[in-house]
Formats: structure tokens, C-alpha cells, sequence
């Protein structure tokens, strides 16, 4: 092997600013990304594995350069779209201020991507935990593929199976899906289970009434 093919790089790269991927298929983390588009931010939004009581969580979302150009050009976000919501602890009491609340240290980011050659359905989800330079694509599966619809039950069922999930190391599959819709862009964990490492989930229960919720469930240390 010569000395140029030894030190090939393992990261694919994309051009400009767009998504950077690993050889085995983990997202790099986009580190400059405060450096891009700034499109929104709110106060106390947070629903995911971040969100905890007391001081309310910030949520900055930023877009790549590239992208925003784009879609300002033609109302579409394009491929290779790398949307970063920052999620930032906040303090209520500081130097001067008498009230309010300000932004501190990070807490969690989030990533969604647009990579049309590299997943099915487009888009994809991926999850930085503190510190992390990778992190591999966020997985769900549904339960009532196995189960069907247990009315009243469903939260139930979610959290249960959930929990045996956490405990067992395994992601319990959505079964019968044979000929996805192209559009359903998220891995599903279709029809086989997969093992995991699984310290925060969400449990969605969506049911008749508009009875809508979402649980998340966190590992103890």
C-alpha cells in the first residue's frame, strides 16, 4: 500500500458546508455551525431528553450558508440541508439583570439532515450528546405494528415496552413494513429488532380525542 493510499481520510466529505459522514455511516459534528444562518429562537420549547423543570431551556436553530441561499432562491430546502437546533441551559440571576432569563452553557444539540443519496426518505435525525465529535442516526419503532390499537392502554403499552427496551438493550422492531413509503424518512427499525445502548427515549401516545403525549424516560446513573 503506498504512503498516499495509507492516509486516505475516513470522513466523507461534502462540499461547501454540507453534512460530513464517517466510514461507518456516524454524522460528523457541523462545529461551525454558529457561524451559519441564524433562523429562530425560543424560550422554554424544549420537549425532548434535554428539557428539565426549574430554569426554562433556550433553543437556538441555525442552517447552513449554502442552504438558505438556496431555498431563498427557490422556496425549497435543497440536499445536503443541515438544520442544528442548539439547545442552551439558562440562569436567571446575573451581573446586573433584575429579571429575565439569559443563555449559558450548551445542553444538547440536535441535528436534521438532507442527504437524498445516502437515506431513503431524505432526511434523517441525529442526536450529539456533550462532547460528542459523532453520533450515529436517531432510531423509533412502533409498537402497535405487534400489538394493534389497546385503546386506553396504549400509553401503557408504550412505557412497558419501552422500559424492557432500556433494560434489555434492544430496540423492538415495526413489523410489516414490506414496501415503504419513500417519503417516511426516519429508520423505523423495520421488521427486525436492534441492539442498542438506549439512556434517554420518547414515548409518543397519539390516540382517539385528541389525546396526545409524550413521555421521556431517562436512564438512572
Amino acid at each position: 500500500m503506498s504512503r498516499q493510499q495509507a492516509a486516505a481520510p475516513t470522513t466523507q466529505r461534502a462540499a461547501g458546508d454540507g453534512p460530513e459522514f464517517t466510514a461507518d455511516g456516524q454524522m460528523r459534528f457541523p462545529k461551525d455551525y454558529r457561524e451559519w444562518t441564524f433562523l429562530s429562537s425560543g424560550l422554554g420549547m424544549t420537549y425532548g431528553p434535554a428539557a428539565v423543570e426549574g430554569d426554562p431551556r433556550f433553543d437556538n436553530v441555525f442552517v447552513n450558508r449554502s442552504a438558505y441561499k438556496s431555498f431563498l432562491a427557490s422556496g425549497r430546502w435543497p440536499d445536503k440541508t443541515i438544520f442544528v437546533l442548539e439547545i442552551r441551559k439558562s440562569q436567571s440571576e446575573g451581573s446586573i439583570n433584575k429579571g429575565g432569563h439569559f443563555q449559558t452553557s450548551t445542553a444538547a444539540v440536535e441535528v436534521h439532515v438532507k442527504d437524498e443519496k445516502r437515506f431513503k426518505g431524505s432526511w434523517a435525525f441525529f442526536g450529539f450528546g456533550e462532547g460528542k465529535e459523532t453520533a450515529k442516526q436517531i432510531p423509533m419503532s412502533a409498537i402497535k405494528s405487534q400489538i394493534g390499537h389497546p385503546q386506553g392502554a396504549s400509553g401503557a403499552a408504550g412505557i412497558a415496552a419501552t422500559l424492557v427496551a432500556m433494560q434489555s438493550g434492544q430496540i423492538p422492531p415495526t413489523i410489516n413494513i414490506e414496501t415503504p413509503d419513500p417519503d417516511c424518512d426516519l429508520d423505523y427499525v423495520p421488521q427486525a429488532g436492534r441492539k442498542a445502548v438506549i439512556d434517554h427515549a420518547v414515548c409518543n401516545c397519539i390516540a382517539f380525542g385528541s389525546k396526545n403525549s409524550a413521555l421521556v424516560l431517562s436512564r438512572v446513573a
